[in-house]
């Protein structure tokens, strides 16, 4: 493709995950599949949960 620029692209097959109940106290962990589809490096910076 003429003109078109390397970019990353993320794709992220699963964007969310509900524990069940969770007690005070607790840690609780879930992963996460990350994956780079584009034609350059992905580079992560930050990452914020809700």
């Amino acid at each position: 493709m003429a003109g078109s620029a390397a970019a990353p692209k993320l794709i992220l097959p699963q964007t969310d995950y509900a524990f069940d109940t969770v007690h005070e106290g607790e840690s609780l962990r879930h992963p996460f599949k990350l994956q780079n589809k584009g034609s350059s490096p992905l580079d992560i910076i930050e990452v914020k949960t809700d």
